[in-house]
């Protein structure tokens, strides 16, 4: 069978691009089982899709939607794809398609079926429903309309990735995807391990991964690091893992590993406070690690108990004082507007924020997550004020807007606040490697001329608008909010 899969670009074309990983597993499972795969990328490359269509004469397609970034650039190939043969069997997955309500996705009648969760069983079998030898209802971990309303099927079983098949770099550009970061030149972004024993109410955590960590076989990742290294000539990795290392077994074995190949890599990850001690952070530092980034999500102890964040609160100063002390670039990230968050929660944040020595500091917008306990009970609530057409889900985004605003916050506060350590963050130093001031806000501008090709003409402006207003709102908003910001100590 022909399978086409795309990855839709993002509608801020600012935002580093990153290999499609779940597509590009897809993709080496079906191509492994005998089908003829292709990936088109878009936040990559410019494609003819009629042209592509025509040529490649697809009998299903897939399309990955990670957030709500992509969505507008997702209906657009999903719409083209119909145009071109209405009978062509149309699969939206990826985290953003797991985060919708059903009926939303599926009253559109350019998506015809929703796959979730992991896609790779899933997808061998849609190969087979494609070529008329099993019926939808016979295939687990999808939704589709029927003559009798909408139907979801049975949760699947994990895929074990300790026999996860090594990744098929052929299947995409390797080169396109490399990023100038941390003083790396061929930067990938990859993963070890999925999911995520923790329960904060407020992640798709609980629906994606059902709250359970995963991890690839050392000897599979080291595998695909080895090809990326010597055909590829890769020099830095950042782990998109969910929560990396839980197991200080894993951790000291991975950092052996890399040790042994020789190889001078510099990479970094994300986990939870508390996970990591200084210790542990010495030693990875020592196999090539010089980045970290932290959820803190919020500074108020109160907040954090609502959102079951479950972290150890006197442990977020000393653990970016230990990176500091060993030179490890440290991220921290907090959320404004959840649920009932006040005035006095935020100001407990943004001290927190001020104690700790952390290389960069970003506040981001409570963003409804329906895959989320928190979000099933604010859907359930308030469900007239949430978005009725899928294209409007684009508008809930972590760095521009919160929507709706279920927080007790003024709307001027948030932005001030995020404002101000975004605009510190964008005029800092030592991120990309370069020496001088504003080197994030350059980076972020090459990306954009880089990547404005690759958008078309069609969706340019709403790009440009994503783009470019949250810059100008960081900067006036840092220089002349003074009575705001002296309100939470920031002047």
């Amino acid at each position: 069978m022909n399978i086409l899969l795309f990855s839709p670009a993002n509608n801020d074309i600012v935002s580093a691009v990153s290999v499609p990983m779940g597509l590009l597993s897809i993709g080496t499972y079906l191509k492994n089982a005998g089908h003829n795969v292709k990936i088109l990328d878009f936040a990559i490359s410019r494609f003819n899709l009629k042209k592509e269509l025509e040529l490649f004469r697809p009998d299903i397609c897939g399309v990955s939607v990670r957030s709500p970034k992509s969505v507008r650039f997702a209906i657009d190939i999903s719409k083209k794809i119909k145009k071109y043969n209405s009978g062509l069997p149309v699969v939206w997955g990826g985290p953003f398609s797991n985060n919708v309500p059903v009926d939303i996705l599926l009253d559109n009648s350019y998506i015809d079926i929703i796959s979730y969760g992991e896609g790779e069983i899933t997808w061998l079998e849609l190969a087979d429903y494609a070529a008329g030898k099993i019926n939808l209802a016979e295939i687990k971990a999808i939704a589709f309309r029927s003559a009798d309303g909408i139907i979801k099927t049975s949760e699947r079983e994990f895929i074990d990735l300790e026999k996860i098949l090594p990744v098929d770099w052929s299947l995409v550009d390797v080169n396109k995807y490399f990023q100038y970061l941390f003083g790396c030149k061929k930067l990938l972004y990859l993963y070890y391990s999925k999911g995520c024993t923790s329960k904060c109410s407020f992640c798709y955590n609980h629906d994606f991964h059902r709250s359970c960590y995963r991890k690839k076989s050392l000897d599979i990742f080291m595998t695909e690091l080895k090809e990326l290294v010597e055909n590829y000539g890769l020099d830095g990795f950042y782990l998109s893992d969910e929560l990396a290392f839980p197991v200080k077994s894993d951790l000291y074995q991975f950092c052996d590993a890399l040790n042994n190949t020789g190889y001078e890599l510099r990479w970094g990850s994300q986990t939870r406070i508390g996970v990591l001690n200084k210790d542990d952070l010495e030693y990875m530092y020592k196999s090539g690690c010089r980045w970290m980034d932290f959820g803190i999500e919020s500074g108020s102890p109160d907040m954090l108990a609502k959102i079951n964040k479950n972290i150890r609160y006197d442990m977020i100063v000393p653990t970016f004082d230990w990176c500091s002390e060993i030179g490890i670039f440290s991220m921290a990230n907090f959320i404004l507007g959840f649920p009932g968050e006040t005035v006095e929660d935020l100001k407990q944040s943004v001290n927190l924020a001020k104690s700790i020595s952390a290389s960069t500091i970003t506040f981001g917008f409570y963003c409804f997550n329906y895959s989320s306990p928190m979000g099933r009970e604010l859907y359930a609530e308030y469900k007239e004020y949430m978005p009725k057409k899928l294209k409007d889900y684009n508008k809930n985004d972590f760095y521009t807007n919160s929507l709706p605003d279920f927080s007790d916050l003024p709307e001027k506060d948030k932005k001030v606040v995020q404002s101000y350590f975004m605009w510190k963050q964008l005029s800092t130093k030592n991120i990309t490697g370069a020496p001088h001031k504003f080197e994030m806000f350059i980076k972020h501008i090459k990306i954009f001329i880089k990547q404005v090709k690759t958008v078309g003409i069609s969706h340019l402006y709403e790009s440009i608008i994503k783009t470019f207003l949250p810059f100008a709102r960081f900067c006036f908003m840092n220089y002349f909010c003074k009575k705001t910001l002296k309100k939470y100590g920031l002047k």
